[in-house]
């Protein structure tokens, strides 16, 4: 079953109004976020003595026409003898006919704790939000909510929190964009009240050896839409993966009333991974879906000349 051009408008005047638990919670989301950080949090960049970028594409809910697409860019690279690291996000998220494109620079600054490390981040940089609701045929003619096109331009930043024992654990703490940019300041033609909703993430796993060829890695991730009346309920993720014999992971996921999932990670080399998610929906829209698809290509080369790659730093998180 597909959208018709009206209820693919319904997903664009909810993110605009800010009427519903939908509105809110307005940033992307993936199944394979432990693999994704610096899209969530700027202090991971730099996190390894590795150049890294990874690539991300999901589709949520396919087979809706106006259901979500997202697309990632993440690039990130140590500098200054490791204690420095510095980004680069770029990311386009489409739902509907509203379109939110991204650009942010990150910087971070690490500090040794014996045997782990404190990432302390920063990132700053651009949206440009836009809806095309004129693209639309209403069912009555004439209806204003349908004849109002929108583009805005407005700067960003946010900061994070990142700390991490490497091959073992990590946690984390960030808010990406700290302001609640309001559209119809920004555009005269937006809806009253229209908000960019800051969001919030904490973040954790950690990865416990079975045998030699055997390893666990549990992760979550809590997201929190708000606060005000842009507010959404807190949202749960968590993740259980198995890496077998230093190349492949195998995993499920569950996020809190929306989805169940299964995912696969391969490392075609020391270098390159490549991997597939697929969720399966449990809530709103489960029954006229078919499931969310999310592809993710992983590239990460050695920063410094004088250092060896191990599989411990590319493989874990």
């Amino acid at each position: 079953m597909r959208l018709t051009a009206l209820r693919s408008a319904l997903f664009t005047l909810l993110v605009l109004t800010g009427r519903s638990n939908l509105s809110a919670q307005q940033d992307y989301q993936f199944t394979q976020f432990a693999f994704n950080k610096l899209a969530l949090n700027p202090a991971y960049g730099g996190t390894d003595n590795l150049i890294s970028l990874t690539s991300l594409y999901r589709r949520q809910w396919s087979g809706l026409e106006g259901a979500p697409q997202t697309v990632t860019l993440a690039g990130h690279a140590p500098v200054f003898h490791n204690r420095i690291g510095l980004g680069l996000l770029v990311y386009n998220d489409r739902i509907g006919v509203t379109n939110d494109l991204g650009v942010y620079t990150t910087y971070s600054y690490k500090v040794p704790l014996g045997g782990s490390v404190l990432s302390l981040g920063l990132q700053a940089g651009f949206q440009n939000y836009r809806s095309s609701l004129s693209e639309l045929s209403p069912l009555t003619s004439g209806d204003a909510a349908f004849s109002q096109n929108l583009n805005s331009f407005h700067p960003n930043a946010g900061f994070g929190i990142y700390w991490y024992r490497p091959g073992r654990a990590y946690a984390g703490i960030s808010v990406p964009r700290l302001i609640e940019n309001k559209l119809d300041d920004l555009a005269p033609e937006a809806p009253e009240n229209s908000t960019l909703t800051r969001h919030s993430y904490l973040m954790g796993g950690y990865v416990q050896p079975i045998n030699r060829n055997l390893k666990l890695r549990p992760s979550g991730l809590l997201k929190f839409a708000g606060p005000g009346e842009q507010s959404a309920p807190l949202s749960v993720e968590l993740n259980l993966s198995a890496l077998l014999a230093e190349r492949v992971w195998l995993g499920a996921a569950w996020r809190s009333s929306d989805a169940v999932g299964a995912m696969a990670e391969f490392l075609v080399s020391d270098q390159l991974m490549v991997g597939y998610a697929y969720d399966f929906g449990i809530g709103a829209f489960s029954d006229v879906h078919g499931g969310s698809h999310e592809v993710m290509l992983r590239l990460e080369l050695i920063a410094d000349k004088n250092a060896a790659i191990t599989p411990r730093k590319i493989k874990y998180f």
